[in-house]
């Protein structure tokens, strides 16, 4: 006759709690890493800004195809600016647009007209 060797109840339950542990840090981890490189829209921190100064949302972070007086190109998508926008980098605010080279990951926040009311370096290339 064969016999089951019983598991005690409390080990069952160990083994449970690890792998959800274990789930609870990788997936997020997995899920920040599988990016396509894309554009996102309406990125979120969870945690504080990136920088200090900088906002703790972006309405849409990408990489800098071109700058020029007046627009900026994203990931192929162009956008005007306002009449004050704003250009930041991490050791110093208030820079001139020339300051962003393409490449650069950026942030940025739009007015309700749709222009760049300032633009945000999140990773130089």
């Amino acid at each position: 006759m064969l016999r089951l060797k019983k598991q005690p109840f409390l080990s069952g339950v160990l083994k449970g709690v690890v792998i959800l542990a274990i789930l609870s840090v990788a997936i997020p981890v997995w899920a920040a890493r599988t990016g396509d490189g894309k554009a996102t829209h309406g990125i979120t921190a969870e945690e504080p800004p990136i920088y200090r100064g900088y906002p703790m949302n972006f309405d849409q972070t990408g990489y800098l195809d071109k700058i020029r007086p007046g627009s900026v190109t994203i990931e192929d998508s162009s956008y005007g600016f306002t009449g004050n926008t704003g250009f930041y980098m991490p050791e110093a605010a208030h820079v001139p647009y020339s300051a962003f080279k393409p490449g650069d990951y950026v942030g940025i926040l739009f007015n309700d007209k749709g222009k760049i009311k300032s633009i945000w370096l999140i990773k130089r290339k």
